[in-house]
């Protein structure tokens, strides 16, 4: 055996390993899947509320297993499956029945008819018919028209420009404070500067007088007898 050949054979070793690998962990994947699912039909259909700590079980399942599938094919060991092609070399109009057990009875033959559309490299006719029009018609557009859209687009562009850049400019500039009324209530505050006496119209506070108690001397009768 050839290095090549032996070359060869452990590149399709390592290649049928890691379809299989991904194959198993897909339908592990799935089986989840089918489960969660089932969890949030049978209990809607018996109208109760699902069980919520069950569905965060069921969720964290699935995203551990498609984190592992994930990191496999993200690993240096796996071989790189984008790179791989796969098709048909022989196309049977009957069923087949390992065709039909591997895909779940979604395909059940490789024939004429679904070959197309699973290995299809260009886009449908319908769809390139389509695309091929879209084109004619911008192939065909007058470019005074396209200049016309560009000119009325700029001109757009430009007021947005001019105003934001005066709302901007009114925003950095403005001034929250005036420095003559601060200095003005300073002076009020400490220095009393601005304030008037309020003196015209005041009037003194009565003041009460108590009469004397007893036999006590008033002022006008206190005079030396001679």
């Amino acid at each position: 055996m050839s290095f090549n050949q032996a070359s060869t054979n452990l590149i399709e070793k390592q290649l049928d390993h890691a379809i299989l690998t991904v194959y198993n962990r897909s339908k592990d994947l799935k089986i989840a899947l089918e489960g969660l699912l089932g969890k949030l039909d049978s209990e809607l259909a018996q109208g109760r509320e699902p069980n919520w700590a069950s569905l965060l079980d069921s969720y964290a399942l699935i995203t551990g297993q498609i984190e592992t599938l994930t990191r496999y094919l993200r690993s240096e060991s796996a071989p790189r499956l984008v790179n791989t092609s796969c098709f048909p070399v022989i196309l049977n109009p009957h069923r087949d029945e390992i065709v039909a057990r591997l895909t779940e009875e979604r395909v059940p033959s490789v024939n004429h008819e679904v070959v197309p559309d699973y290995f299809r490299t260009k886009p449908d006719p319908a769809v390139e018919a389509l695309q091929k029009e879209l084109n004619k018609d911008n192939s065909t557009i007058d470019a005074e028209k396209i200049k016309q859209v560009n000119d009325l687009v700029n001109k757009l562009a430009d007021k947005i420009e001019v105003s934001l850049d005066s709302k901007r400019h009114n925003l950095e500039n403005r001034r929250y404070n005036e420095d003559d009324d601060t200095n003005s209530l300073i002076g009020t505050y400490y220095y009393g500067i601005g304030l008037t006496n309020v003196t015209s119209g005041a009037r003194n506070p009565p003041v009460t007088q108590q009469r004397p108690a007893g036999n006590a001397i008033r002022p006008q009768q206190a005079t030396k007898q001679w």
